[in-house]
């Protein structure tokens, strides 16, 4: 399966190619050459972007086809929820940015047969009460207080927090599902990810004077740090003593938003998963660290490729788009 996986160094020649065109070009000379079908002439990046996510997602499903029952719901649970998650925080960014319902749907990956929540639904939802009905027998039926609150405050941040915190409760409630020797590696890999992207919102927060709820109703808890640290960013203490007092891998992941660059912070954060991931691929070639390596790499190779396409069809410097790129930098 590795065997159809874009080597470091051919990523890098996807990211570094000076178009669109030529970047489709590199691509069709690839196992993406199958994937694409049909497909010729001009392809946009949001075609490709779908045609990413279905990969992956074909790629998850014959694992999850073969692994006993309880594996297999340990990884829809880490990989589809989070996908899932993703959709959540899109459409709700639409609908609060009063995007047209159509741009929308067409943001939304389509995650069939892992899904749990009726997108079609929320969409025809016109008020919050609706919204909230139509979330009410779903794992995310918890986000009613944050949904009010976020209509209240008119932002989503405690929204968005409340559904990182959930996807870790999530994770967690499954990791008896996988072998005892590798549930805290993957208990830390989720823990940092919500921690991460809390303290973005955190530091988003920074500056705004309208009345908005009290930093613990939105962020309750951290799980590498004092949860204190992130009343103390919001409340405006300078980024560079926050981050460095809250040690690795926190204040490397995080350093460029010294530079108020989130998105390299992001790109950070999946590298620093991405090699997790594969710290524990010793014991054997079918064991569980090296299924979550297989299925972290497919992902993190599908970031990079979404990344990529979205970067050539808005005439992205390509020198930028590899350093906000995962793979490319593992190259020779």
């Amino acid at each position: 399966m590795r065997a159809r996986l874009l080597a470091p160094g051919a990523m890098k020649a996807l990211a570094l190619t000076k178009d669109l065109e030529e970047f489709l070009e590199h691509l069709s000379k690839t196992p993406y050459r199958e994937e694409m079908g049909g497909e010729r002439g001009f392809v946009s990046a949001a075609r490709l972007e779908a045609i990413f996510n279905q990969t992956f997602l074909r790629r998850l499903e014959r694992i999850i086809r073969v692994c006993p029952e309880g594996l297999s719901e340990f990884l829809q649970t880490y990989y589809c929820m989070r996908l899932e998650i993703n959709n959540l925080k899109r459409f709700l960014r639409g609908r609060f940015s009063k995007l047209p319902l159509e741009r929308i749907r067409e943001s939304l990956t389509p995650l069939e047969p892992y899904k749990s929540v009726s997108f079609e639904e929320l969409l025809m939802a016109e008020a919050l009460e609706d919204l909230i009905g139509s979330l009410r027998d779903t794992p995310y039926a918890p986000l009613k207080e944050s949904l009010v609150l976020s209509d209240r405050h008119d932002t989503l941040w405690p929204v968005e927090a409340r559904l990182n915190y959930l996807y870790v409760e999530a994770v967690q409630g499954v990791l008896s599902k996988i072998p005892p020797i590798d549930r805290g590696r993957v208990r830390r890999m989720v823990e940092v990810e919500a921690d991460v992207e809390n303290l973005l919102l955190a530091i988003n927060w920074r500056g705004v004077k309208e009345a908005l709820p009290p930093p613990e109703n939105v962020f309750p808890h951290a799980y590498g740090f004092s949860p204190e640290v992130i009343g103390e960013i919001i409340e405006g203490r300078r980024l560079d003593e926050a981050t460095a007092s809250l040690g690795p891998p926190y204040t490397e992941i995080l350093r460029p938003v010294l530079e108020d660059d989130f998105a390299l912070v992001r790109t950070n954060l999946r590298r620093h998963i991405y090699e997790m991931s594969g710290a524990g691929r010793v014991r054997d070639d079918f064991s569980f660290p090296c299924i979550v390596s297989y299925l972290t790499s497919c992902d993190v190779e599908r970031g990079d490729l979404v990344a990529i396409a979205w970067g050539k069809e808005r005439g992205v410097e390509p020198g930028r788009i590899f350093t906000y790129s995962v793979l490319p930098a593992y190259a020779p």
